[in-house]
């Protein structure tokens, strides 16, 4: 008579930037029948400065087949690359535990280039999702298409992205457009009203003035670009006629729209919170805007370029 075994299906989740996107892959994952979900998080995961977001993914029902709490201790290009090597070598132990049949990834984050490694020594194929897209000026973009070439199963968003992930070399049989998994929580997830988010964010619902919700990417190719270019930004908010708040990243871990101890309604991590915030500085004028930077991975010294780029947009409102 003819046995099977449940699949192992080995998922990785770097951080909170990843994991609302991975949420219902995990639910869909987690109640296959024939699969035995392994999830496995990363050092992020573990960052009390992010938040530490373990909890949050064992309060959703998951529970880790492995930790790698391997966060780098700063975010010098050092520290970075460190971690990398930690991760592979934390890896390498977990997959020999293990042996999953197949490991998926999401994204362009660095520590996914330590997964690739470990896996493609244990000859462990790869299932990529969000493969095929472009960051500009960000070393994300080489990090996703170097994770593309390690792997076996493309999932891609759209059309476009499939037709990039072919001219990269792979075999179409390989490519599947299935949509971006994030937006499953329009449909599934039950997300809070306009008003209990503005509460959460101590901003009165009530108000007729413009609200924007600003989140800056910074360039990490180019050192230094970040503070002008948050200036520029900051400018162009300003020329709105509303009050505008400016959120620094001295301090992460905190709701990304936010800035204080309070968590939002879904900074549980479903939708995944993704950026760094820290204490609200209020520019001069009278709108309801929030100042988020979204960082690389730990909250990084070059964030206070940031905050002085929001000190020079305080002096030019109020000049």
């Amino acid at each position: 008579m003819a046995t099977w075994r449940r699949r192992r299906i080995a998922v990785v989740s770097t951080s909170r930037a990843d994991y609302g996107l991975l949420y219902w892959v995990l639910r869909g994952l987690q109640r296959a029948p024939r699969v035995s979900l392994q999830l496995i998080l990363m050092g992020p995961h573990f960052s009390r400065a992010q938040g530490s977001t373990h909890r949050a993914v064992r309060a959703d029902g998951f529970r880790p087949a492995a930790e790698i709490r391997t966060a780098p201790r700063n975010d010098s290009d050092r520290a970075i690359a460190r971690s990398v090597g930690r991760s592979t070598v934390a890896l390498a132990d977990a997959f020999a535990r293990l042996r999953p049949d197949l490991v998926v990834v999401l994204g362009d984050r660095f520590e996914l280039l330590a997964v690739g490694a470990a896996a493609t020594m244990f000859r462990i194929p790869i299932a990529h999702l969000r493969g095929g897209e472009t960051t500009e000026g960000a070393i994300d973009d080489a990090i996703r298409h170097a994770i593309t070439k390690l792997s076996h199963l493309h999932l891609v968003a759209a059309p476009p992205y499939a037709d990039r992930v072919a001219k990269m070399g792979e075999e179409r049989w390989r490519i599947r457009t299935v949509g971006e998994p994030g937006l499953d929580h329009l449909v599934r997830t039950p997300l809070p009203d306009a008003a209990a988010v503005l509460d959460s964010l101590g901003l009165p619902a009530h108000d007729e003035r413009p609200l924007f919700l600003v989140t800056y990417h910074p360039t990490t190719i180019r050192r230094g670009a970040s503070a002008a270019a948050a200036a520029s930004v900051a400018r162009a908010i300003s020329s709105f006629p509303s009050r505008v708040t400016a959120r620094s990243s001295q301090r992460c871990g905190a709701s990304a729209a936010s800035g204080s101890r309070r968590r939002s309604p879904q900074t549980s991590g479903r939708p995944g919170t993704g950026a760094c915030s820290g204490p609200r500085t209020s520019l001069s004028g009278t709108p309801r805007a929030v100042w988020s930077r979204r960082r690389r991975s730990a909250c990084p010294s070059s964030t206070l370029a940031t905050a002085s780029a929001a000190g020079r947009a305080r002096r030019t409102l109020s000049t």
